[in-house]
């Protein structure tokens, strides 16, 4: 494994979400899309993945944060991963 091909994925879940895991981390090979390496990765939580996705997108309902910058709704999810990442999911009721 070439070290860099690959970058570091952390995934960060909101204390209101109802898993058991409340963070995932992986390596992911650069060039694949933030979606498509976040998704890759919730499939190893079946717990995570049953609750955050269908249809092999996430949800409605949830804010998707990387630097203060929500993914889903910029059109960023589609961008190709260049280095390590910080990924946040929040609900949008959240409570707080």
């Amino acid at each position: 494994m070439n070290i860099k091909e690959y970058a570091a994925l952390q995934i960060l879940f909101h204390p209101s979400i109802p898993i058991s895991q409340k963070k995932m981390e992986k390596r992911v090979k650069k060039g694949l899309t933030i979606g498509q390496a976040l998704i890759e990765t919730l499939k190893e939580n079946e717990e995570a993945f049953n609750y955050l996705v269908k249809n092999e997108k996430i949800r409605p309902g949830f804010l998707i944060l990387n630097n203060k910058i929500e993914l889903k709704t910029t059109g960023k999810l589609e961008s190709k991963i260049e280095g390590d990442l910080t990924i946040r999911i929040i609900p949008i009721s959240h409570g707080g």
